[in-house]
């Protein structure tokens, strides 16, 4: 989509006729669309789309970025310290509306969505751990309070053994991200047993899942 067509066609159209209703009164949203309709996944990645193609690009060409990964507007970079704030003021020049903040790695480390990423000085390669903010919530869907089948409880605590799996890179982080779930589904009601043989289970299948 040409950048002309979406700024003028997509983006003003939609967000102008963006609006929420509260308990006593309707309003029109001034910038932006709600968060969690069916357009903000859509014009999220149509303008973090515009950002790669107009500067990530250039920068990975002349070698002042030397990685980029990105999932919606979550962005993982590894870019020259001294080519750093040219980079990042660009990227907030790329839309008025849109602040980009920035994360630096500290002690070596750094989050990006569920994996903490952390180099190890000893063997000079990096190593992945799980990595979970400390303002969320535990809460997941109840082992004897919820009314949904037991498939589904099941098919809830394999998937996140198969997650802590896929954010570690050695044993002991492995180990360390299981403990952590072993913990937050007991606090769920999950019984220690049923989580110790549903991770049994899936290390006898050396993480390889189900045909």
């Amino acid at each position: 989509i040409p950048r002309a067509i979406f700024e003028k066609t997509f983006r003003d159209t939609l967000t102008k006729f963006t609006a929420f209703a509260t308990c006593d009164s309707f309003y029109r949203q001034s910038a932006g669309v709600s968060m969690g309709s069916k357009t903000s996944a859509i014009l999220a990645n149509i303008l973090m789309g515009f950002l790669e193609t107009d500067i990530i690009d250039d920068e990975m060409k002349n070698g002042s970025l030397q990685f980029f990964v990105r999932y919606v507007d979550d962005c993982l970079l590894i870019v020259d310290k001294n080519e750093l704030p040219r980079i990042f003021h660009t990227m907030n020049a790329l839309d008025p509306k849109i602040k980009v903040t920035i994360e630096h790695a500290v002690d070596f480390k750094i989050s990006f969505l569920d994996t903490q990423i952390e180099y190890n000085k000893e063997t000079g390669k990096l190593e992945l751990g799980f990595y979970q903010k400390a303002s969320k919530s535990n809460n997941l869907q109840n082992f004897n309070e919820s009314i949904s089948p037991k498939s589904q409880k099941l098919g809830l605590l394999k998937g996140e053994i198969f997650r802590m799996n896929n954010c570690t890179s050695n044993p002991e982080k492995l180990d360390k991200a299981l403990t952590h779930l072993t913990l937050k589904f007991r606090q769920n009601g999950y019984s220690e047993r049923l989580i110790k043989n549903s991770i049994k289970e899936i290390k006898a299948s050396k993480f390889t899942p189900k045909e």
